[in-house]
């Protein structure tokens, strides 16, 4: 009995696999490049060149932050005087903001208070 259920259910799951897979043989229509610049002339707008940075990498137009807790037990004013020029570096090169929270108590009682009141 169970060989039985066993083999009709591989069956099945084979022959959905073998269905699920077979659907990229369906015929596309070809366009010329010149129907194709026609076509796209008109309708839509020609974004400009993205920025790339120094290293190769397109830089966002968007400004992408970050918000991260940081377990150091130290002074929140010392601790933003000493990435300050990280966070230009970042800013400049990758448009990325990095925001760094650290606290003035115990490490451990304050990740414990932060899953407490879920931040």
């Amino acid at each position: 009995m169970k060989r039985s259920i066993c083999l009709v259910l591989a069956i099945v799951l084979s022959i959905a696999f073998l269905s699920a897979c077979s659907g990229g043989s369906e015929k596309k229509e070809q366009t010329t490049p010149a129907q194709t610049q026609s076509n796209t002339q008109g309708t839509t707008k020609e974004k400009a060149a993205p920025k790339v940075n120094r290293f190769g990498w397109e830089i966002p137009e968007e400004t992408l932050e970050f918000t991260y807790y940081m377990g150091e037990q130290m002074d929140p004013e010392k601790a933003k005087a000493n990435s300050v020029h990280m966070d230009e570096f970042l800013l400049k090169e990758f448009n990325v903001k990095l925001n760094k929270i650290v606290y003035n108590t115990d490490v451990t009682e304050r990740l414990n208070l932060m899953l407490a009141s879920n931040d």
